[in-house]
């Protein structure tokens, strides 16, 4: 912690800080994020969609930050895909291959490292594109589907021809894959195979998210979600999905036995890749402080001057009002040498 009689170098707040990431306790992070920062995160970010949402249903004064995440990480993990109409498809194509069982859940695809595999068919039966012929789209399904579920050369030929014979002659406008497949709904197969995509946009339809930034104090030694001119930040959670697939942070807080436990993890883990950030880059602290991510402890006298040389009086104030004792002496100086010491600042 900082003294009031010694003005620390900024090699002894990284190193305090460094040592925060190893040292930081669930006990911490419990207090840290408590009734009183559920309050804050909610009027500091948009976070009004989760008012929508059964999410926030049980709701009460008392309620902790730690409780929210907790819930909102469980709600976002919960979804499945319909893997028996995938079975289905694959049964009425009398398909000789068999579905991958990462295409279970969300769940299962993390578990499979399947992730970016899973996205890109995400993007090829979601995204919108201008249409094609009947047969290059027949082609660019049994590729698709060869690519991602495995099929052997057999299957491939199947798929390809009977896709092909139900596109022949029809036109399709600028849309998705998927919603294409929705003028063939007559087909049993085809039906399975768009019960089973509609299972994956609907999971990423749940638009539930809960994204804020978390700051540190060096003088205050704790953690917050307001920033001010006492602290910095440090990194931002983030809990929601990108194409179906719920964030890391969702899954580490839903997945461990303990929430507090997980969100210590993160938490560290953003120390730790902060302190990269702050330990590299000296040449530019400056800019880092106006960005509202380096502390005022770590600029130096020089970095200081500049920062504040085109500053009216008006908005130091505003600016430096709150700031501890030794920073305060600090910034009162700087000015003092501006005023009365030109040279300073030439």
């Amino acid at each position: 912690m900082i003294t009031k009689t010694t003005l620390q170098t900024r090699a002894n707040y990284l190193e305090q800080f460094l040592e925060l990431s190893k040292t930081i306790s669930t006990e911490t992070i419990t207090e840290a994020f408590d009734s009183n920062s559920l309050r804050e995160v909610f009027s500091e970010n948009e976070l009004s969609s989760l008012q929508k949402d059964n999410v926030l249903k049980d709701l009460k004064p008392n309620s902790t930050l730690l409780e929210v995440l907790s819930e909102i990480a469980k709600e976002l993990n919960s979804d499945t895909f319909d893997f028996e109409s995938l079975e289905k498809f694959y049964k009425e194509f009398n398909l000789e291959s068999t579905p991958p069982e990462w295409f279970k859940s969300p769940k299962a695809v993390k578990d499979a490292k399947k992730v970016g595999e899973f996205k890109k068919f995400y993007k090829i039966m979601f995204d919108m594109s201008h249409p094609q012929s009947p047969e290059h789209t027949a082609r660019s399904f049994a590729e698709c589907m060869k690519n991602y579920f495995y099929l052997s050369s057999k299957d491939y030929e199947t798929i390809r021809n009977e896709f092909g014979k139900l596109f022949r002659c029809k036109k399709f406008g600028y849309s998705s894959n998927h919603s294409r497949l929705a003028r063939f709904l007559f087909n049993p197969g085809i039906n399975s195979f768009y019960k089973f995509l509609n299972s994956i946009f609907s999971a990423d339809e749940k638009r539930i998210k809960a994204e804020f930034k978390i700051f540190y104090s060096f003088s205050k030694n704790k953690l917050s979600f307001k920033k001010d001119i006492n602290n910095f930040e440090i990194g931002s959670f983030k809990l929601n999905k990108e194409l179906g697939i719920p964030s890391n942070h969702a899954t580490k807080i839903f997945e461990s036995d303990s929430s507090a436990e997980a969100i210590k993890g993160i938490v560290s883990s953003m120390i730790r890749s902060h302190y990269k950030l702050l330990s590299n880059g000296i040449g530019i602290m400056r800019n880092l402080f106006e960005q509202g991510k380096a502390p005022l402890e770590l600029l130096t006298d020089e970095e200081l001057k500049i920062y504040m040389r085109n500053k009216e009086l008006y908005s130091l104030q505003l600016g430096f009002s709150n700031i501890d004792e030794i920073q305060k002496d600090r910034i009162s100086k700087i000015i003092y040498s501006y005023v009365f010491e030109e040279s300073g600042f030439e």
